[in-house]
């Protein structure tokens, strides 16, 4: 009979994968120590003085700002004030508007916003789905064939709910007062809402930009003017009630704005923000506190017609702009010989008095040295930066030498910049005339540089001729030692004397000096009142530009003002 052997005692060691898996509470709760509430009180980077932390967390890069507000509360506290250091964005594909609300309710993140952003969104989706059409190979290699990503960010933009969201006036009515160190309010309507340029979205953006016109030639950008309209509107009939906004950048004010209503007839939805731009005195209170204007103004191109009223208007609108110090202003003209808009716009702008106004820059208006002279000498005893941007000026009766000379007789600038296409030397200062260092090492001065010297009165003139050719500008000397800016005029005159050396390719000219009979003619100067105009509106009075005398005299009517008032502000800007 077999022996039966005895059942083996059960092993106190369990087999691996039969123990039941504790849940994830109760390992997260095992992996978490408890705090050491004792040590806590002794670590020294817990307990540094406020102050110190402050400092700490504005050397930290600002994706590192929400890990070091979760170390503790008082880290928190200091956190909290940078964490939009780099300013706030609201974008179309996203849901921006939401987490704006949200910020707006913890007023020490929403004290640290200085800059706000809008992506207005209104692209047109028939030129963005064409040219997703057109690189479509191209998208498909970048995307490893998910083109759905591209067209689903597509798809965000124009989402029913998130289009009616987007930038809604009650929204922002209640927002951006809660912003109380808010100081810069752009809206950007010709930039992707993505900044990483390799993104196929981006691509698509790109190719958007370049060839907008490829299937309408007559187009003159790719934009929805109605969704513009709304958009702009609201946005600035909102930022018109925060008294704390100092300076706004519109990136494509639609002129289609002063288009009259009879013909955007069931093409703009019904609001009552439309009228609040409308140029009037109540505008120009309103507008009181801003001080710093950046402004593109575009048109939606064929079939539509600008005529000189809605130029009119839209100088109009600037005049509100009383008390600015810095006026950066650009306008696409039509590729029509005659743009009536301009025109109407010009009438109208140059006429114009800012008391304050500091730094112009000018773009795309095609003036001519008339129109623009009269208006800068109006502003002599203010202004002192001065940029006259591509298709700025165009001289008519006169050269640009002359043009330039005068603004040496008869101006105060203190810098200036004549734009030279970028094969000639390119720019010299960026927007916020900070010097632009470029090619360094090769120690050559450019031909703006050499303009803004004569214009400063450092130099005499630098130019075999009067105007550039068509190549652009032939100087008298090579100038190719960069160290002659750090030399006075004297210093000048003794190195390169008053005549100086050709390089061969251009006519010996010697420059003489100034008398009373070079001196800008000053019947350009003088124009008839306008008896359209509303003086009162646009800021000053009739004949305050002084009489036909005063002007013959070269002498003008010094414009009322307090300096002394704005000199901390133009600090800031300037500084």
């Amino acid at each position: 009979m077999p022996v039966i052997a005895p059942p083996r005692p059960k092993s106190s060691v369990k087999h691996f994968g039969r123990s039941r898996p504790k849940s994830r509470a109760s390992a997260a709760e095992d992996a978490t120590p408890e705090p050491d509430k004792e040590s806590n009180k002794t670590n020294a980077f817990l307990n540094l003085p406020q102050e110190l932390k402050l400092q700490i967390v504005e050397y930290l890069p600002t994706r590192d700002i929400p890990s070091i507000r979760m170390i503790s509360e008082s880290w928190a506290a200091a956190g909290a004030p940078s964490f939009f250091r780099d300013g706030f964005t609201v974008r179309p594909h996203l849901d921006d508007m939401d987490r704006l609300y949200q910020v707006v309710t913890k007023p020490e993140i929403a004290k640290g916003i200085r800059y706000i952003e809008f992506f207005a969104g209104d692209v047109d989706r028939v030129q963005l789905a064409n040219a997703i059409g057109r690189q479509e190979q191209r998208l498909k290699y970048a995307t490893g064939g998910q083109l759905s990503k591209v067209w689903k960010l597509v798809d965000n933009i124009f989402d029913e709910t998130r289009m009616r969201e987007h930038c809604k006036a009650e929204i922002l009515d209640q927002c951006l007062p809660l912003l109380p160190n808010l100081e810069v309010l752009k809206i950007n309507s010709l930039n992707c809402p993505l900044r990483d340029i390799e993104n196929p979205f981006c691509i698509a953006w790109a190719e958007m930009e370049a060839e907008f016109d490829f299937e309408d030639e007559n187009a003159s950008h790719f934009l929805d003017s109605r969704i513009s309209i709304q958009r702009y509107s609201d946005i600035l009939t909102s930022a018109m009630k925060c008294e704390n906004i100092q300076k706004l950048d519109l990136d494509c004010f639609p002129i289609d704005y002063f288009r009259p209503e009879d013909e955007f007839t069931n093409a703009i939805p019904e609001n009552g923000r439309l009228s609040a731009l409308q140029p009037s005195p109540q505008l120009r209170d309103h507008l009181s506190h801003i001080t710093d204007l950046r402004m593109a103004v575009v048109g939606a191109g064929h079939p539509m017609h600008y005529d000189p009223e809605m130029g009119h208007k839209m100088a109009e609108l600037m005049g509100c702009f009383q008390n600015i110090i810095s006026l950066d202003f650009s306008y696409e003209e039509a590729d029509d010989e005659t743009d009536e808009c301009l025109l109407g716009f010009e009438d109208t702008f140059y006429r114009i008095e800012y008391p304050h106004l500091h730094s112009l820059r000018l773009s795309g208006c095609d003036s001519t040295e008339e129109d623009l002279g009269r208006f800068l000498f109006a502003h002599k005893r203010t202004l002192r930066y001065l940029h006259i941007g591509e298709a700025g000026c165009t001289p008519e009766e006169r050269t640009w030498k002359d043009v330039l000379t005068d603004l040496r007789d008869h101006m105060a600038l203190e810098k200036f910049e004549l734009y030279v296409p970028e094969v000639e030397g390119g720019r010299i200062y960026d927007m916020y005339w900070q010097t632009v260092v470029s090619h360094p090492g090769r120690g050559k001065i450019k031909d703006a540089k050499l303009l803004e010297l004569y214009v400063l009165g450092k130099c005499p003139w630098p130019m075999a001729d009067e105007d550039p050719r068509d190549e652009g500008w032939k100087r008298k000397f090579g100038a190719e030692d960069i160290k002659l800016l750090d030399l006075g005029e004297e210093e000048l005159r003794d190195l390169l004397g008053e005549e100086w050396e050709t390089d061969g390719s251009g006519d010996e000219d010697s420059d003489e000096d100034m008398d009373d009979e070079d001196a800008y003619n000053s019947d350009h100067l003088y124009y008839d009142d306008y008896d359209s105009m509303d003086d009162d509106l646009l800021g000053f009075e009739a004949g305050h530009m002084g009489t036909e005398e005063d002007l013959n005299g070269g002498e003008w009517e010094d414009m009322d003002m307090d300096a002394d008032d704005h000199e901390e502000r133009i600090a800031q800007l300037f500084a």
